[in-house]
């Protein structure tokens, strides 16, 4: 069962996921830190849609037929949730700052 828990293949595989980890986090942070929050959240919606696009070319979501109805149904959805959101939260950012403009004021 656990048999590969103390194994070098599973250890380097950890240690490049959280390097690759650290790197994303403290990317996410330079971007909120230089940018604004509703910036970060449209590059990040942006690239769920990318990534959503590559996974199913890539990892195999297309068939031979193409994809299942279901699937398009459901990653319709989960694309039209994050865009949703990222309207909502600048509608919302509109409104707090008052001036109808997405950025900084002036």
């Amino acid at each position: 069962q656990a048999e590969h828990i103390g194994s070098l293949t599973l250890i380097v595989w950890l240690a490049v996921i959280a390097c690759v980890e650290w790197l994303l986090t403290g990317s996410l942070i330079l971007c909120t830190s230089t940018n604004s929050a509703l910036t970060t959240t449209v590059v990040g919606v942006l690239k769920g849609l990318l990534a959503v696009a590559l996974g199913m070319v890539l990892l195999g979501g297309m068939g031979p037929k193409g994809a299942s109805p279901l699937a398009l149904v459901g990653i319709a959805a989960n694309c039209a949730g994050g865009v949703w959101y990222a309207i909502v939260k600048s509608m919302a950012s509109r409104g707090a700052s008052g001036s109808g403009r997405i950025g900084k004021p002036g």
